[in-house]
């Protein structure tokens, strides 16, 4: 596994890790805990089954290298993985073969994050997973529609408890910050969370968006 990319957010300089990896054949699970074993034996399908293993990969690697942190391997609850023993710490994965990604935070629990390359398909069906405001902003870009998408990925994630309509319910804004945007988690129209949100653009038609902060109180 190639280590691409580890970004600490400013404003969370010392609790937040975001960190971006290429998949490579040397790929292993050597040094992950029983917890994640388990839960990578149980996946059947090859690709599926390295992307599992490369977000746990990369995962050590953050809390290991960064947060000099013993690896204590992952628990499946809900929509989110648990970093085991440690209820408290955010964490979300994202995978784009061969490329995957990790967000995790010690500052809050609601994280999300999403890998994607640039998908042409997004254009027949942007009108509808993206509201009237989000489609004037993006137009056909298709730079801006995959950083919609992004988003609402990463939103999803961090809400973490579904039901939620992509095109009313997670609502993204632009920011006169190229690499911010703002995001909203809605429920029957009102606000429920509120995040900033990081964009990280990429060579090679590959982009990473995730929950930089929360902006609205718990």
């Amino acid at each position: 596994m190639e280590i691409l990319w580890v970004h600490k957010p400013a404003e969370h300089i010392q609790s937040t890790l975001i960190g971006l990896a290429r998949l490579t054949d040397d790929l292993s699970t050597a040094g992950l805990p029983a917890s994640d074993l388990q839960y990578i034996e149980s996946i059947e399908h090859p690709v599926r089954r390295s992307e599992a293993i490369g977000v746990r990969a990369l995962l050590r690697y953050l809390l290991e290298e960064h947060w000099h942190m013993p690896y204590p391997g992952t628990l499946r609850q809900g929509r989110q993985p648990v970093l085991n023993g440690y209820p408290n710490i955010g964490l979300s994965f994202s995978h784009a073969y061969p490329y995957v990604a990790v967000v995790v935070s010690s500052h809050f629990q609601e994280v999300g994050i999403d890998v994607e390359r640039l998908r042409p398909q997004l254009l027949r069906v942007a009108p509808r997973i993206f509201a009237e405001q989000e489609l004037l902003w993006a137009g056909n870009d298709l730079e801006k529609l995959s950083i919609l998408w992004a988003a609402k990925e990463a939103l999803f994630k961090a809400y973490a408890r579904g039901g939620l309509i992509y095109r009313t319910d997670l609502l993204v804004e632009p920011t006169p910050k190229n690499n911010f945007l703002i995001g909203s988690v809605l429920k029957e129209g009102a606000p429920l969370f509120m995040f900033e949100l990081g964009v990280h653009r990429f060579s090679g038609s590959l982009l990473c968006v995730w929950t930089n902060h929360r902006l609205n109180p718990r």
